[in-house]
């Protein structure tokens, strides 16, 4: 047994260390409460002992990281807490924090814009020689948002390497096409981020901000970068060209995202605006978040290499049909699909129908990802037009690993369609379904091959080279099974493919409900000793979905 006197041996230093990381965890934790006449909980150590206590008065990165204006979590509002009572509280923490943090360089975190908008020129005029970072969320914030962007014009910052700022009065969570619409000029301030007073500046979060031509050569020296919804000039035109001059400064630049920048000031980008050839050598993952005109257009401009991870969403407007999914997810690429090299030397594959109330389809290959939000509400899509879009984008990829995964009533029932998906991808090993109906046509069509022909007849489905020859592992996750036929017909495909050569299986994983998983236990203990013969380990997982 240790003896809790044993904790008071330990030396200051590493009771101090230890209190450090209690404070980190603390702070990455949204769930606790602190309301403006509170302490933080890591404050509590304090009140051990009179040891502990000195400890933690004269360790000064207990006091550095400095958050203000806490609600009770990120996303929640607590509204027995008005703005005013926040703003003191903010006001009182900083005279018991700023002393006690020496002359070490600080990061200022706001929770709430409205008390960044009070406490923040204040907090500046005296502390900008030591700030290393300062966060303003995006929210509402009634208060003169120019008196922020005049102190960030006027004031030199010798430390400062990441800045996180909204200069928008009213922010909303409506997106619309082009995005001025929804932030008027009235409501945005515009910011002049003058290099020479940001020496050290590495780090750039801009949002519902108007960049003017003096804050762009700030670029050349940003390792990240992140706008959103920002405005380079008033009309489209000139928008977009100092857009891509900016663009092009970031040359030592690994994280960009670009989130309805280009859309800002029109839907569509000007004919006469042919983007040159932008190389961004240091560039590790680029995001896009615009409609399909501009991620093409903005893709047209950028040399890609293998090792970027690329993240592109377009946004949709107006509603859609299944059949219009494959137009749009190839419209968020260039025409020339050569330019983008992440699609043929893929070897990972994911499709996935988000949830309904995301409105979100996705496809993914390897260091690339793919996206489609609808903006207005949109009924469930085919599962299976995911499929055509990722077999058209991903043709001639080596494919070795593909989930996919759907949604209830938006699965892929027939065969033939399975069959013509999976043939695109003969060299899958490890496959993976989940969600995606009745899954009995998956297996099926792991027993045939595509018809050479359009008026091919059926008998011709089982005289080619059946699809995914090497796989070696399957899961099958389903909603919606159906126990009878599905072990037989399983038996019936796993002897098709041995009698055409095909190795068995390593590994084949059925999750299923409750509700039938007795049944389908039966079946396969009835067939046993068949199912030994082609697969090496089969299991099996009975769960019970929520209603």
């Amino acid at each position: 047994m240790v003896d809790s006197s044993d904790i008071t041996k330990l030396p200051n230093e590493l009771l101090a260390k230890i209190f450090v990381t209690y404070k980190n965890l603390d702070n990455s934790n949204p769930g606790w409460s602190w309301k403006p006449d509170a302490s933080p909980p890591w404050l509590q150590v304090m009140l051990v002992c009179r040891q502990w206590r000195a400890i933690a008065l004269a360790t000064t990165p207990l006091w550095t990281t400095i958050s203000l204006g806490l609600r009770r979590t990120d996303f929640d509002e607590d509204d027995s807490i008005n703005d005013s009572e926040r703003v003191q509280g903010a006001s009182r923490w900083l005279d018991l924090v700023i002393p006690r943090t020496a002359s070490a360089t600080l990061e200022i975190v706001f929770k709430r814009k409205a008390v960044a908008v009070a406490i923040l020129p204040g907090l500046i005029r005296t502390q900008a020689h030591r700030i290393s970072r300062i966060s303003v969320p995006q929210e509402d914030a009634p208060g003169k948002l120019s008196d922020l962007a005049n102190i960030i014009e006027d004031v030199s910052f010798p430390a400062l390497e990441e800045l996180y700022m909204s200069l928008a009065q009213y922010s909303t969570a409506h997106i619309a096409v082009p995005a001025e619409a929804v932030w008027p000029a009235s409501h945005r301030v515009g910011a002049a981020i003058i290099p020479s007073h940001f020496p050290a500046l590495r780090r750039l979060l801009l949002a519902q901000t108007i960049l003017n031509g003096t804050s762009t050569p700030l670029f050349q020296q940003l390792t990240l970068l992140e706008l959103e919804y920002c405005a380079f000039a008033p009309d489209s035109h000139q928008h977009l060209h100092n857009f891509l001059g900016a663009i092009e400064l970031c040359q030592n630049v690994t994280h960009q995202h670009l989130s309805m920048v280009m859309s800002m000031r029109g839907n569509q980008p000007p004919a006469d605006i042919s983007p040159k050839v932008i190389r961004l050598p240091k560039l590790v993952a680029l995001t896009l978040r615009d409609t399909p005109a501009y991620t093409s257009w903005f893709l047209s401009s950028i040399a890609l290499t293998l090792d970027v991870n690329l993240f592109v969403s377009g946004m949709v407007e107006g509603p859609v049909g299944p059949n219009d999914v494959p137009a749009l997810f190839a419209a968020l690429l260039p025409a020339d699909l050569s330019t983008i090299p992440h699609l043929r030397a893929s070897t990972c594959g994911y499709v996935c129908q988000a949830d309904v109330m995301d409105n979100m389809l996705l496809i993914h290959g390897t260091n690339i990802h793919l996206y489609l939000e609808f903006l207005c509400a949109q009924p469930l899509m085919s599962l299976h037009s995911c499929l055509i879009a990722f077999g058209a984008l991903f043709a001639g990829a080596s494919i070795t690993r593909l989930q996919v995964h759907g949604q209830l009533g938006g699965g892929v029932r027939d065969t033939p369609s399975w069959v013509d998906f999976l043939a695109g991808f003969p060299l899958i090993e490890d496959l993976e379904i989940g969600w995606c109906g009745s899954l009995l046509g998956l297996v099926c069509a792991l027993g045939r091959s595509p018809l050479p022909t359009s008026d091919g007849k059926p008998e011709d489905a089982y005289k080619g080279v059946i699809v995914c020859p090497k796989l070696e592992s399957i899961k099958l996750d389903g909603q919606s099974w159906q126990a009878a036929g599905f072990v037989e017909s399983l038996v019936s495909v796993l002897r098709r493919r041995s009698a055409r050569g095909l190795q068995g299986w390593k590994r084949l994983n059925v999750i299923v409900h409750e509700a039938i998983g007795e049944e389908l236990k039966e079946a396969a203990d009835f067939y046993e000793e068949e199912l030994a013969l082609f697969v090496d380990e089969f299991c099996y997982e009975c769960i019970r979905w929520d209603d």
